[in-house]
């Protein structure tokens, strides 16, 4: 059997083919629609919603454009991440430890430390240790830790992630939906850059929509 290189395993993993939910591709349109739509978290504002995974490279490259847009992000919008949880459940202890790390209040703390360590410091994460021993060099207890990395509301959270993974019929991360309507990932948009422009725009469209008499 040829020995694949790590490279290309992580390439692979940020592809992951989904048909839970059907979306309506458009080849002149650079994003699909999802169908049906799906309800925002936040009914007056508007949505903005990333799902990656820690592991994905391509989310790591993508992460420093998505944090320059939020500096100016629109007061009516609401961003959310979601570390994406497909169905058969790989990289969830990730997504435990995002949501761990959110319940905590530290996750400003982790969210870069995180993606650094794993793309540019190599480092493998495969355990609870592994997390409590990264979490406590960030300067976080690691009792702290271990209690709500084990607690009902971060397993909900996860649970919920699942979910909405598969009702956004994602095949890809990094993936962004706007309003719940709208599927853009950087190939359909041609590059990060284009797809915060094309966010920017579908937005505008929703907020005028959302003022008609």
């Amino acid at each position: 059997m040829k020995k694949q290189h790590p490279w290309l395993l992580l390439l692979l993993s940020c592809l992951w083919f989904t048909n839970a939910y059907a979306v309506s591709a458009d080849d002149n349109k650079p994003y699909v629609l999802i169908n049906p739509p799906q309800a925002v978290a936040v009914p007056d504002k508007l949505e903005v919603v990333e799902l990656f995974w820690y592991t994905c490279p391509h989310c790591y490259y993508f992460d420093p454009t998505l944090e320059k847009w939020l500096e100016t992000k629109p007061e009516d919008v609401n961003f959310i991440r979601i570390p994406a949880i497909f169905a058969n459940g790989r990289f969830i202890n990730l997504a435990q430890v995002y949501y761990t790390a959110e319940a905590m209040g530290v996750l400003d703390k982790i969210h870069i430390a995180l993606f650094e360590a794993i793309h540019k410091d190599k480092r493998h994460f495969k355990t609870t240790e592994d997390f409590a021993k990264f979490f406590e060099e960030q300067g976080i207890a690691r009792a702290d830790f271990e209690k709500k990395y084990a607690s009902f509301a971060v397993d909900s959270r996860v649970r919920k992630a699942k979910r909405l993974t598969a009702k956004y019929g994602i095949s890809a991360v990094p993936s962004v939906v706007v309003q719940g309507k709208y599927l853009l990932t950087s190939d359909k948009t041609d590059g990060y850059e284009n797809m915060m422009v094309i966010i920017d725009q579908l937005l505008d469209e929703e907020r005028k929509a959302k003022t008609k008499p």
